[in-house]
């Protein structure tokens, strides 16, 4: 382990006396406001053993709202709560942190992690979600979710219609060019996806 990644755990975990004892609760804050790569000596995209043993700790217990108050951090940091909330989605029961995902109301980080976690063990539960989303016009936070997704036609298509109903309605959709003109669709058959990705003459492909 590199010194700066000892010195960085040390840091978090001498902060649990300062933050009240050892519940998963009180040394969560410190955790989740260390940026991912200083929790790890080289972060690869999977959460760091830190952030999986604290899910855990918290998926044990099974408290929804403890689950909600570590997911709502307010001086988390973006890519740790991300890693985090992937790390929760990826182990625990779909019927636990369904309650969660019933409307996209946590922070981004967080419900988009969330989500991504549960799209691997779970896919048919997390495109549920994003339907129930679609119905509810959570058009931004469709459009905010797929690209975290494992590309799939059904999604590129939830994402594509929740473009054009934000078009329809003159709200802002750029979101959908991290679809059409990043990776993401590489995964999906060309004549599967591309037709249907129309960037409206306002918004250049490269915003």
């Amino acid at each position: 382990m590199s010194l700066a990644s000892s010195w960085a755990i040390a840091l978090v975990l001498s902060s649990v006396a300062v933050l009240g004892g050892p519940d998963v609760l009180d040394r969560l804050p410190a955790i989740l406001s260390t940026p991912v790569w200083h929790l790890d000596d080289l972060y690869t995209g999977d959460p760091p053993q830190v952030l999986v043993e604290s899910a855990d700790v918290l998926l044990t217990a099974g408290n929804l709202q403890r689950i909600e108050v570590a997911l709502r951090q307010p001086d988390a940091h973006d890519q740790t709560m991300f890693a985090f909330a992937f790390a929760l989605g990826r182990r625990a029961d779909v019927g636990l942190v369904a309650p969660l995902l019933e409307r996209p109301t946590l922070p981004s980080p967080a419900f988009t992690g969330l989500l991504r976690g549960l799209a691997e063990h779970a896919p048919d539960n997390a495109d549920e979600h994003l339907r129930a989303w679609l119905a509810a016009d959570s058009l931004a936070e469709v459009l905010d979710a797929v690209p975290f997704l494992p590309a799939t036609i059904n999604r590129a298509r939830m994402a594509l219609g929740a473009n054009e109903r934000a078009r329809a309605r003159g709200v802002p959709s750029s979101g959908v060019n991290r679809l059409a003109f990043g990776s993401w669709l590489n995964p999906l058959p060309l004549n599967c996806a591309l037709p249907n990705v129309n960037t409206p003459p306002s918004e250049p492909a490269s915003q």
